[in-house]
Formats: C-alpha cells, structure tokens, sequence
C-alpha cells in the first residue's frame, strides 16, 4: 500500500505508456491531438447532399443522425467545427480554444471532437486490445506505470474493500483507463466478480476535474443505460452526446465547488504528492492551489516527486517553485524534499521511488 495521504496528479504524459504506432502514442497529446482536431474539425465538401471531401467521417456520421443534413442545426454545428480548426493552432489547447470562441455550438462540438479521439484511442490502446474473454490480461502492461502503481496499491492489502484508502487520484485526462485497469485488477488478483471490482473502485477518491466519456458498466458482459463501454465502438451506434455529458470547459471545472474542495483539500493535508505526466500549465496550477483552504497545511512539508520527462533540467528551479507556490504559508521551499525525474518514464519514476512512497 501506499503511504497515508498520496495525492496523484496524473496527466496527459502519463497516457502515452498505453501503446503506440511507431513514433505515435495512440493517445494524442498535446501538438498530435490539436493537429487531429484540427483536421478533423476542416469539413469540406457538398455536406447537404452527404459528401465530405474532407474533415472526420465518423463525426460527420454522427451529426447526420442527429440533425438532418438541410437543417439549422447542422449547419450551424458545422460552422463550430470550422472555426475550431481555422484557430484552434493558436492555442495551447483544445479546451483553451472553445474558451475564446464565441460561437455557440463551439463547446458542444469541440466536446465533440475529444470525444471522438478519445474514445478512439481507449480502443486502440493496451487495455483495450489486450484483453481475452472480454477480460484485460494485466500482464500485457507490465512496463506500464499503471502495473507498479497497482503492485503498491494493494501490497499487503487481504480484503480488496480497504484497497485505495490512503490515496487520492487527481486526473487531468478524460479517458477511464486509471478505474478500468483497476476494475480488472482486483478481478484477478481476488478472483472477486466485476461488479464488486466496480463497486470497489467507485468508492475510490478518483477525481477527473475536467469530466471523463462517461460512466463504466457495471458489468462485464453487458451494458446499461447511461453507461459507456470501454474503448466504445465510434463507427457503430455509439451515440457521442451521451459521451460528452460530463466534459467539461475550464469555467465549468473552477464552478463545481464541490470537486474544487475535494481537489484542494486532498494536497493540503497530503503527505506526498506524485506528479505523473503533468505539464504544469498555468490553468491546471491554478486548480490546484491550496491558498483557497488556508495557509501551513501538511502539504507543504510532503514530499514532492513529478515526472519531467520532455521538460527541461534548466527549467528545474522554475518547475519547483511552481510546485511550492501550491501550497501557501510560512515554509521554505528548499527545504523539501522535491523530486524531479528528468529522464524518467512514469513507470520508472514510480519503481525509483518505490521505497519512498510504499507504506
């Protein structure tokens, strides 16, 4: 198990050890998502009498069967997709972009998009396409930083419902793969059914401030209303509206204060606090400053350890003071231990740190 009061921020990096094509993360990040929509979101053609030279089919597809292709509304929803690809280069973000963009429809159909590429990459990557009897083999990801995070999580854990007590996770991505591969996880290791392993880990103080596709089935072998499968098939009836119910922008995230709260609360009393994959963006900072509960909390003296892998060694002391100044008070940064591995994948940060953050 893991120390008492650790706090994960997980982010984008941290996906890219779910597989790849070559070069390519199945999971876009960064330039590689912004490119995607972008081209994704260029629809040209004779769109009102069905053919589209270019801009992403699927979407098209799904915009037909929603609103017909002579009505207002999809006209209108694709002069949002338009103007997301004309200016989304400018930006450092898909979610940045919609923010700027007046355009009504721009949020809905900019949700639209991730949804699209997100779900996509759910099924292309390891979990998905490694699983055998409708079951992920977890073996298959053994180099990945999900594999040792679990191996800690549950050492010396008998009974899988005390699993995840001391943690908290703080994902930044929209996809589900944290909660399925801890579903499966515990499915194996305690030969427990799925639908405890879902229970399980619905209990878990998992928090995904900009939403996720959508609610995992409870069950392995079908799938209830209001739940989305893992990975789900765009190019069947998946319906991407019921994907994008709980994504949010950057003004909805800052006005749910209850996960706000959460998010705060859980840094200000942690004990150590593992950045996974996280690019320290101005934005996410902000949602994470402790200042907005109080001043001297136990945040402050925790360790702190973060992957820096694409980040720069002369940029170090400007990274760990952006890590201090989220925790207000009367402490000198200095004088914390505060780690970061520059050369490091998450799954190796978390093996060089195994004593460190292991109970």
């Amino acid at each position: 198990m893991f120390k008492q009061n650790t706090v994960f921020v997980v982010g984008a990096g941290a996906s890219t050890e779910y597989g790849a094509f070559g070069e390519t993360t199945i999971f876009p990040i960064g330039t590689q998502l912004r490119s995607a929509i972008k081209a994704g979101s260029n629809f040209t053609g004779r769109l009102h009498h069905g053919v589209l030279n270019d801009g992403d089919r699927v979407v098209f597809e799904w915009l037909r069967r929603r609103h017909p292709i002579n009505s207002p509304g999809f006209s209108e929803r694709i002069d949002a997709l338009r103007q997301i690809s004309q200016r989304i280069e400018g930006f450092d973000s898909i979610d940045e972009c919609i923010e700027y963009l007046e355009n009504p429809y721009a949020a809905e159909m900019g949700k639209v998009m991730i949804a699209r590429y997100l779900a996509k990459a759910e099924r292309e990557c390891l979990l998905k396409s490694k699983q055998q009897d409708n079951r992920l083999k977890i073996s298959a990801l053994r180099d990945t930083w999900l594999e040792r995070f679990v191996r800690i999580l549950m050492n010396g854990r008998k009974d899988p419902n005390e699993i995840g007590k001391e943690i908290t996770v703080i994902c930044f991505n929209y996809d589900r793969c944290i909660e399925f591969y801890l579903i499966n996880a515990i499915v194996e290791r305690y030969a427990v059914p799925y639908e405890d392993a879902h229970r399980i880990v619905s209990t878990m103080a998992i928090i995904h401030p900009y939403g996720t596709l959508g609610r995992l089935p409870t069950s392995n072998s079908f799938v209830n209303q209001g739940e989305i499968e893992f990975g789900p098939d765009c190019e069947d009836r998946t319906d991407p509206w019921a994907m994008i119910g709980t994504l949010k922008t950057y003004t909805e995230r800052i006005e749910d204060n209850i996960t706000m709260s959460n998010i705060r609360m859980a840094l200000f009393n942690s004990n150590c606090v593992v950045f996974l994959g996280f690019g320290f963006t101005s934005e996410n900072m902000k949602l994470l400053d402790t200042s907005k509960v109080g001043e001297n909390g136990s945040g402050c003296s925790a360790m702190k350890i973060a992957t820096g892998k694409g980040q720069h060694l002369q940029s170090d002391a400007a990274l760990k003071l952006k890590i201090a100044n989220l925790f207000a008070g009367s402490w000198n940064w200095r004088d914390t231990a505060m780690h970061i591995e520059y050369s490091s994948k998450c799954s190796e940060t978390l093996q060089v740190h195994y004593h460190n953050l292991s109970a």
